[in-house]
């Protein structure tokens, strides 16, 4: 996928799209609004390419995609059915084929070797995020009343989501912390779906301050530094961080280059 990139999911056309057989002609517009894509984005070049259609579902979130580049796995819900409490997850090759469902779950993360898969589920029996194989067998919950866990990239943490607060958990020695601690109190509400620094020392999120601003701020997770906001103005949740530390969040701008921030 190059050295920067970003899995994108399309709800809607884009008449820009790569280059070659990848790109979007008019006569395809009507097809294209039909069905949700996921795509992949090119941040040196601001460019973007059709990876596959995901066949049936509404709405689809949370791509990510395997450590050798071979696999694809996110969430997505059938038409009329609710997207968090009644999410499937899907697993696919990078190129679309063998899609297939895994079972009620959402918001995966795959571990850095590739072997393993986070989970959140919402159901009645099976709740929080799980650890569990690629083939969905050895399940082992790491909080059961956790939400969106994301495996750090050294592979020795999990960080997810807790009330208002990100916690982080060790790998080996099963243990957990509060990664915000009392500075969960700027926020009325911090969001799903946080991000590792490539180099695994910070965990960059999405919150809501008391004056109803969004944000998208970082802590470290070795030291009691405080709380960085780096962005202040709406986002979507899923954000992530690139190879050279750009801030990746889901607004679209023509500047990748030479910003800090890719809004995409």
């Amino acid at each position: 996928m190059g050295y920067l990139a970003a899995i994108l999911i399309v709800l809607s056309p884009v008449l820009a799209y790569g280059q070659g057989d990848s790109e979007v002609q008019p006569e395809d517009k009507g097809d294209l609004e039909s069905q949700v894509w996921i795509c992949v984005l090119d941040l040196e070049t601001s460019k973007s390419r059709r990876l596959f259609a995901v066949p049936d579902v509404a709405l689809a979130g949370s791509p990510c995609v395997s450590p050798h580049e071979t696999r694809i796995a996110f969430d997505g819900s059938l038409p009329g059915m609710n997207s968090t409490s009644d999410a499937k997850l899907f697993l696919s090759s990078i190129d679309g084929s063998d899609i297939r469902t895994l079972g009620q779950a959402a918001m995966p993360s795959w571990s850095p070797d590739g072997d393993r898969l986070l989970i959140s589920q919402y159901g009645e029996s099976d709740h929080g995020v799980w650890n569990l194989k690629a083939d969905c067998t050895d399940a082992v919950p790491v909080d059961e009343t956790g939400w969106s866990g994301q495996w750090s990239p050294d592979g020795h943490t999990i960080v997810y989501l807790k009330g208002r607060d990100l916690m982080l958990y060790d790998v080996q020695k099963h243990s957990r912390r509060s990664l915000l601690g009392t500075q969960k109190d700027l926020f009325r509400r911090v969001y799903f779906n946080p991000a590792w620094s490539a180099d695994s020392t910070r965990v960059y999120f999405k919150a809501q301050q008391h004056d109803g601003t969004f944000a998208i701020g970082s802590r470290s997770v070795s030291d009691d530094s405080d709380v960085v906001i780096h962005i202040q103005r709406p986002t979507y949740a899923n954000i992530g961080i690139a190879f050279d530390g750009r801030i990746i969040v889901p607004f679209r701008s023509k500047n990748f280059r030479n910003s800090p921030v890719a809004f995409i």
